[in-house]
């Protein structure tokens, strides 16, 4: 039917049949010069400050969901149809980005074509730390398989993977890998309650004493009850930075269980914590249950941030006091009701706050 449509017609006719030929066209503009029509929405792209070798999880992560809202909708629409033109037509560094955002995410498709198609290999990323970030244990077991083991890789794959709880990942790494991982493992998976993780962190890194020393209390300063209990029954150590850490953020059924089954001490600066960030129930417990007390950074802490329940608390209960600055400072942040409560107890006000807010 095409052709027997071509043959009828006109020699002019035919000539622009072919100049409007879509995929004609498409094809000569691939060997022009500037970006191209499909390329636009990726042109920023790299353009903002990217590091491809991951250290800071939450400022990476921030990066990489500004890049994910320009490539996703490009992959939707095109697909790996037009990764071609763009490896021919950006440099390596933006080849570096586009891969470390298909190792994070799972898209091996296009993954595979910038690999074969790049000559650098993509090798400044450090793809397997992306793929680690975020679970991807097809992406590992790939780039490990078509690189022979000796794609990039570093310790902050196996501590990133235990901060976010992905074992199978962490597992593959140490049977497979050399780089292994740091303390930074244990203090991650404490954070954010990953138990399994820990159960085998301590099978296979019982020995490394040093790992363990914080432990607790960073499971404790996030509210993780059933980490620092498992943590208790091995004798693993605590300071009381474990106090501190769960009265600053609120946890209190944490520190019911400290007080009932550690050693380690309390301090003022749980009372003075636990009061600038509102946890009235918190200093409520710490007045009733221990002595350590507070300071006048307790009243000046809850003063400037307007948490007029703990100030009213702390200035009915506690003798401390507060400094003469916080009711300024509290009136500039425009917590008024705060100012009249100073006021109304302006006895308990000295000249120098003894403690300053940690």
């Amino acid at each position: 039917m095409e052709v027997s449509r071509r043959n009828s017609l006109s020699q002019g006719e035919r000539v622009m049949d072919v100049l409007s030929s879509v995929g004609l066209m498409l094809l000569v503009f691939d060997f022009q010069c500037g970006v191209y029509d499909t390329h636009h929405p990726l042109r920023r792209v790299g353009s903002h400050a990217w590091d491809l070798c991951p250290s800071s999880y939450k400022l990476l992560r921030a990066s990489m969901l500004e890049v994910d809202v320009l490539l996703t909708p490009w992959y939707t629409l095109h697909g790996t149809s037009r990764l071609d033109t763009l490896i021919r037509s950006t440099n390596g560094f933006r080849h570096n980005v586009v891969a470390s955002h298909c190792a994070f995410h799972g898209n091996l498709p296009a993954l595979r074509v910038l690999l074969e198609k790049t000559n650098h290999k993509c090798t400044e990323a450090n793809l397997v730390d992306w793929a680690a970030c975020n679970g991807q244990l097809n992406v590992i077991e790939f780039l490990h398989a078509s690189t022979t083991g000796t794609v990039r890789c570093t310790t902050w794959a196996m501590d990133i993977a235990a901060t976010n709880g992905h074992l199978r990942v962490l597992q593959w790494l140490h049977a497979n890998r050399s780089e292994g991982c740091t303390m930074s493992a244990v203090r991650g998976a404490a954070r954010h309650g990953h138990l399994d993780v820990l159960h085998w962190l301590h099978d296979t890194f019982h020995t490394r004493e040093l790992w363990w020393t914080s432990a607790i209390d960073v499971a404790a300063a996030h509210g993780h009850l059933a980490v620092v209990q498992w943590l208790h029954v091995l004798r693993r150590p605590s300071s009381e930075k474990a106090w501190v850490g769960a009265a600053a953020n609120g946890h209190l059924d944490v520190l019911q269980w400290l007080h009932a089954n550690r050693r380690a001490g309390c301090t003022t600066d749980a009372m003075d914590e636990a009061a600038a960030n509102g946890h009235l129930d918190v200093v409520a417990w710490l007045h009733v249950n221990r002595c350590e007390g507070c300071t006048t950074a307790a009243v000046d802490g809850a003063a400037q941030r307007g948490h007029v329940d703990v100030v009213k608390y702390l200035v009915t209960h506690r003798k401390e006091g507060y400094s003469k600055a916080s009711t300024k400072e509290a009136k500039m942040n425009g917590h008024l009701t705060v100012v009249h409560v100073l006021k109304a107890n302006r006895q308990l006000a000295k000249q120098h706050n003894d403690c300053a807010i940690q």
